[in-house]
This record gives C-alpha cells, structure tokens and sequence, in this order.
C-alpha cells in the first residue's frame, strides 16, 4: 500500500533543483563538452508546511508511519515539471525534518524530499510540454499552434467522419 501524503507544502515554501540528464566536462580553450548521462534522475525538492496544531500533529504522525514503512516512497502533490499539482512518488530524506517555529497556532516545518520523475516527462515522444517547445521553436508562437491545433481538431472530429 502506498501512503499518501495529505498535507501537500505550501506552494510559495518549497523549491527544486532539476537534474536534465546532461553532463558537462569544462575543457581548456573552447566551450564545456556536454552528453547524455542517465535519465530518471531524482529530483531534490526543499519543502516547507504551514500547519495548524491538529495538522502538525498528524504530519509528524505519518512522518513516523513512513520511517515504520522502511522509507517507502509516498505519493504527494507537487508542482514540478508543469504548472499544475500532479502526483509525484517521493522519498523523505531521512533526518531531514525540522519544526522552524511555532508562532500562535501556527508550526512551520521544513524538509527535503526527492521526487521521482514522471514517467511522460521522460520519455520524448509523451511529454506534452517538450513537444510544445518543439513545436514553438518551428511556429514562433503558441497562437499559431493553438490555431493549428484546433484545425487539426476540427479535421479529425468533424471533417474526417463526414467524409
């Protein structure tokens, strides 16, 4: 069973360092050498959550729940590769945890996590975005694409079954 994480962090406390499967080697006499290295790399991710008394103490709750599990990946949402919440398998890292302060009913808490990619976002031919930047760099402009968009709608559900 995969735990879910119910308190997500706040969205203006938490940051990440994106890893983009590149390598680079700063060569004497000309610019840096870069290659592929291995993709699926984690994603390091600092978080911060602002909790009520009640929320403070169930987070630290199922923060002992995960270190009972072994440190089994948790599910959480996050907003990372898009700019909306999407459900990310992550690790805590261990000893990471640390209440920063406590005033009035509020308790802040921060922490690191490591995020495991998606699955669409690593492979080329799914990630939506990329294809999008791709598609940018040919077009020059996301009205052209979302005009060419909507004709390629229009074509498959309407032109092409009344054909």
């Amino acid at each position: 069973m995969t735990l879910k994480c119910p308190f997500p962090p706040s969205q203006a406390g938490y940051s990440a360092q994106f890893k983009d499967g590149t390598v680079s080697v700063v060569v004497d006499g000309g610019p840096p050498r870069t290659r592929l290295d291995v993709q699926g790399a984690t994603i390091p991710v600092s978080a911060t959550w602002i909790l009520t008394p009640t929320e403070y103490s169930l987070f630290m709750g199922f923060l002992r729940v995960w270190a009972r599990s072994g440190g089994s990946p948790v599910e959480m949402e996050l907003i990372l590769d898009a700019s909306s919440l999407e459900t990310y398998q992550v690790m805590f890292e261990p000893n990471s945890f640390r209440l920063v302060s406590k005033q009035g009913r509020a308790y802040t808490v921060s922490g690191s996590l490591l995020a495991l990619p998606l699955e669409r976002y690593q492979d080329a031919a799914a990630d939506p975005w990329g294809n999008m930047a791709e598609l940018y760099a040919l077009y020059g402009s996301w009205d052209v694409i979302s005009q060419l968009f909507a004709d390629l709608a229009h074509l498959v559900n309407e032109d092409l079954p009344h054909a």
